[in-house]
């Protein structure tokens, strides 16, 4: 049960992050990304091997950034231990019927792993694969069969937007804090049950504002949680809503820590903040500093094979996060094969930490049980950006459990 109040958080985040019904949204600068040299060819050679690749949609940017990577790893890394990669494309159309579709798709046609990050739907592309042997590959979710897993594997730490908030509040030396969320049942009583013990633990003041689907204008709640004495406000719910309660702060004055899991804010509702997103503060998992070398490396893969495609849509991001995770996992095994047995056998002995591609320093280490009580996570993490008007990081962080005190 503990776990499962602990993953509430990662839920309200999966919510901004794994849809396509809204665009993926990206920092809204318009400047021309910083690019870098890929290097020598080093084409692939041996026999293909087949990876399932779960979009929602068949124009989905996750595709967009399988795509551009799977050609980068064949063309300059050499493929998965010599093998050129071979994707198997699915779109769930964002329903469980079609998820489930896909992961017996994929189960057919004997992928050798099936990557599927911030799917919303995920838990119904992973069930088909469920013991099946086959090594399951995500970044952002909330469901507990896969978090809990040992033959699934979570590039992302849905424990660390609790205590990463903590981390946040002594370092800005804030007393109190207020989480601004919408009020769904699922939610907000598990994540007020988790999270106020962990701030009563840690000497610090907790509130939790609900608010109502049915309230387009947050003010009323947000000033009575400022008056109350909220030094932090953090805001988890899907890139509108949080777009909502940051102008909405700043338009009341607020000038404590503004906090939020979203990473891709459209540049209309960019413009529609006082300033910006200046101060604004992400924790997540892949880094928003353009002069970051993975950043200049994923511009140059996305410039360099998918010609026209945006650079900062968080779905393209996180399909290049997960596929060359996965290289770098296998390439610890250099030996090994590529089929699906050798891929989980290589995930789940990872024996040393790896950096996380895109992740501003983080690493990953799967098979190393970095959270206990989910062994499906690989990361254990999380990533402080700090933002500038525009949505670009100025500085950056890596926040462990320890930052929290």
């Amino acid at each position: 049960m503990a776990a499962i109040a602990l993953v509430s958080v990662a839920t309200l985040a999966l919510a901004s992050c794994a849809s396509s019904d809204s665009d993926g949204g990206g920092d809204g600068s318009g400047e021309t990304k910083e690019t870098t040299d890929l290097g020598e060819k080093n084409p692939a050679t041996g026999d293909p091997v087949r990876i399932g690749v779960a979009a929602e949609e068949a124009d989905d940017a996750r595709l967009t950034g399988y795509r551009a990577t799977t050609e980068y790893i064949n063309e300059y890394l050499g493929g998965l231990n010599g093998h050129p990669i071979e994707l198997v494309e699915c779109a769930t159309k964002n329903t469980p019927a079609g998820g489930t579709a896909c992961g017996v798709q994929f189960g057919q046609e004997d992928v050798a792993a099936v990557l599927a990050p911030n799917i919303g739907v995920s838990l119904s592309v992973y069930k088909p694969l469920e013991d099946s042997g086959i090594p399951f590959i995500t970044q952002l979710t909330a469901d507990i069969d896969v978090l809990g897993s040992d033959e699934s594997f979570v590039l992302f730490n849905p424990l660390g937007l609790g205590s990463a908030t903590i981390a946040v509040a002594k370092d800005e030396g804030v007393e109190s804090a207020a989480f601004v969320m919408p009020d769904l049942p699922s939610t907000t009583g598990p994540v007020k049950e988790l999270a106020e013990p962990q701030y009563e633990s840690a000497g610090l003041e907790l509130e939790i504002v609900p608010i109502p689907l049915q309230v387009a204008d947050p003010t009323a709640a947000i000033q009575q949680a400022i008056n109350d004495g909220a030094g932090q406000l953090v805001f988890f719910g899907e890139t509108e809503f949080v777009t909502t309660g940051i102008k909405t702060a700043k338009q009341l004055g607020f000038d404590g820590p503004l906090i939020t899991q979203v990473s891709g804010f459209p540049e209309d509702q960019i413009a529609s903040i006082p300033g910006g997103l200046e101060g604004v503060i992400v924790l997540g998992s892949t880094t928003l500093d353009e002069s970051d070398d993975d950043r200049k490396l994923y511009n140059t893969v996305i410039e360099t094979f998918a010609d026209g495609a945006p650079t900062d849509d968080i779905f393209t991001t996180a399909a290049f996060q997960v596929e060359l995770a996965l290289y770098h996992a296998l390439a610890l095994t250099p030996d090994a094969g590529a089929d699906a047995a050798s891929v989980m056998d290589a995930l789940q002995n990872m024996d040393r930490p790896v950096p996380l591609p895109l992740g501003g320093g983080m690493t990953f280490q799967c098979g190393a049980d970095v959270i206990a009580v989910l062994p499906g996570v690989c990361v254990a993490t999380t990533l402080r950006s700090n933002l500038d008007a525009e949505g670009n990081a100025t500085s950056e962080e890596v926040l462990t459990a320890a930052d929290a005190g």
